[in-house]
């Protein structure tokens, strides 16, 4: 499929009961989104904080939504007068990954999915990698701020993956999974990984839930949405957590530089499709002026606490960075 940015497209959303061990499905409903809308998604989720030297912006992003395109379809099905769209896999296409390949695949769609429905369904301006930044367990190892985000915590692997923020305090935490079956035990080990956390930074979330996209259906992509109340508190680094999510994007505009400057915008048109439509992103040109000064920083030792206090009450603002 070509994913058209004003073309309107759907999923279903199937709500679970909240019990842990009881995987019976209270209600469902059609999930309306346009095509800029997953553009969006995969270009906020779908690049590295840490960026290979060699290797293009453009490239990195054309690949994502080049894999994207290559194993989902469409599925036209007629509701009364109308003609719904569903995203279904392309099972054509997948079969023909190896095993490696296609869990990768389903952890990228499923990442996806859940950045799509944060911003769209939950109405979160930001969705922001959680696991990697929480303030929790033992430092196991710091990375070189050029390559990659942060600090790597032990007990990482049983946080949650995604934080939707609308600051200055409205949080929802989420787990996302993408599998081509449902199953049981996948979703309940994610529903512990929710179910851990009840507040951040002492305020409670709006949200806890689980997005578990299953993928394999032939007639349309299912996401089940499982909420369970979670019980400790967590500390969180937003303002790194934000820098390193935009900076793939930053990055992006600062390449391409037949940039337009215009009012408060620095605009980039990056990728342009085969059937005529082109995908622009712009930054507000404070934001990109506080990232052209941070890079001079990155790699040594204060930066994180230098991030901290340049980047404070930026990303306070909204649209600091749109995709259209």
């Amino acid at each position: 499929m070509i994913i058209k940015k004003t073309e309107t497209y759907y999923l279903e959303l199937k709500e679970e009961d909240s019990k842990r061990d009881n995987h019976n499905i209270l209600n469902s409903n059609d999930f309306e989104f346009k095509g800029i809308d997953l553009l969006r998604a995969i270009a906020y989720m779908g690049m590295s904080p840490g960026k290979i030297a060699s290797f293009s912006r453009k490239k990195e992003l054309e690949f994502k939504i080049a894999m994207v395109e290559h194993v989902l379809d469409i599925n036209v099905v007629t509701v009364g007068s109308a003609k719904k769209k569903y995203i279904v896999l392309n099972e054509v296409n997948f079969s023909g990954f190896e095993s490696a390949e296609k869990r990768a695949i389903d952890f990228w769609l499923g990442m996806f999915f859940a950045t799509l429905l944060i911003q769209k369904q939950y109405k979160y301006n930001y969705a922001v990698h959680f696991s990697k930044y929480y303030q929790g367990g033992k430092s196991r190892h710091k990375f070189d701020f050029n390559k990659a985000i942060t600090t790597i915590k032990e007990d990482s692997k049983s946080a949650p993956d995604l934080l939707g923020l609308n600051l200055p305090n409205d949080f929802g935490l989420f787990e996302a999974k993408g599998c081509i079956k449902y199953d049981d035990q996948t979703m309940e080990h994610a529903y512990d990984q929710v179910k851990r956390f009840a507040t951040m930074d002492s305020v409670a979330f709006k949200h806890n839930n689980v997005l578990f996209s299953v993928l394999g259906d032939k007639d349309k992509i299912k996401i089940i949405c499982k909420d369970p109340q979670g019980e400790e508190g967590a500390d969180f680094d937003y303002i790194n957590a934000l820098f390193w999510q935009h900076k793939p994007l930053i990055e992006l505009v600062e390449e391409n530089r037949s940039i337009q400057k215009s009012h408060e915008y620095l605009s980039s048109e990056y990728i342009k499709f085969d059937d005529g439509n082109e995908l622009v992103v712009s930054v507000d040109s404070k934001l990109f002026e506080l990232y052209e000064k941070a890079f001079e920083y990155l790699g040594k030792d204060d930066a994180s606490d230098r991030i901290k206090k340049d980047f404070k009450d930026i990303f306070k603002g909204e649209n600091l960075i749109t995709i259209k």
